[in-house]
């Protein structure tokens, strides 16, 4: 597994649930999406309330990463 390059704020960990780390890409397109930032997400038909809790240089791609068990739920 690589290791994510943090820019600002943390990576995920173990325990967390509804956290987001972005790339610096999906900033540029959502620049109040920085850490600290809320933001609602469509999972499996519900409206579910994450917060944005790092920033990572991911290359080109745009990105979101968060917890498998986000997505589970």
């Amino acid at each position: 597994m690589i290791a994510p390059n943090i820019q600002s704020g943390r990576g995920l960990c173990a325990n967390d649930n509804n956290v987001l780390v972005i790339s610096r890409n999906v900033l540029r397109d959502e620049p109040t999406l920085l850490p600290g930032a809320k933001v609602m997400l469509l999972i499996a038909g519900q409206l579910i309330e994450f917060s944005v809790v790092g920033l990572v240089d991911a290359g080109p791609q745009k990105i979101a990463y968060m917890p498998r068990a986000a997505l589970d739920a």
